[in-house]
């Protein structure tokens, strides 16, 4: 059993590479419970079986083939634990320049992105990072 998260309301997108789209995310949200005991965690969602299990959580490439954007919701708390998670399981952020506010979403060369690099974007910043199709609802 999953926990009903409202997904397409959400402020900020992140964007990791679409070669983690199968790995179990172990996060709170993507928490899978026991239908009969619901304080069981059975597993966690990938961003891929979460996307098969809900319509409202839609990833879609972004940057090039590489990348893939999702749409979430984040607490303050989730705000700072989540860069952690991601460089936790070797991912880069690449908005990080060794200072307290990283570089701003608008300054990031995106033609030199790693493989592993991730980013955190809040909704008026997605204007800022290049698309991998042009779609004007993303």
């Amino acid at each position: 059993m999953r926990k009903t998260i409202e997904w397409t309301s959400a402020y900020s997108y992140v964007i990791v590479p679409k070669a983690v789209e199968t790995q179990e995310v172990q996060l709170s949200k993507f928490k899978i419970y026991d239908e009969e005991d619901n304080s069981l965690v059975v597993g966690y969602d990938s961003i891929k079986s979460l996307s098969e299990a809900t319509k409202d959580f839609t990833p879609f490439p972004i940057i090039d083939d590489r990348f893939i954007a999702c749409r979430f919701p984040l607490t303050a708390n989730e705000a700072k634990a989540l860069p952690l998670y991601l460089t936790s399981i070797g991912l880069v952020d690449i908005s990080d320049d060794g200072t307290a506010f990283g570089i701003a979403t608008e300054n990031i060369d995106f033609t030199n992105v790693p493989d592993n690099g991730f980013l955190i974007v809040m909704v008026t910043e997605m204007k800022d990072v290049p698309k991998a199709i042009e779609d004007e609802t993303i």
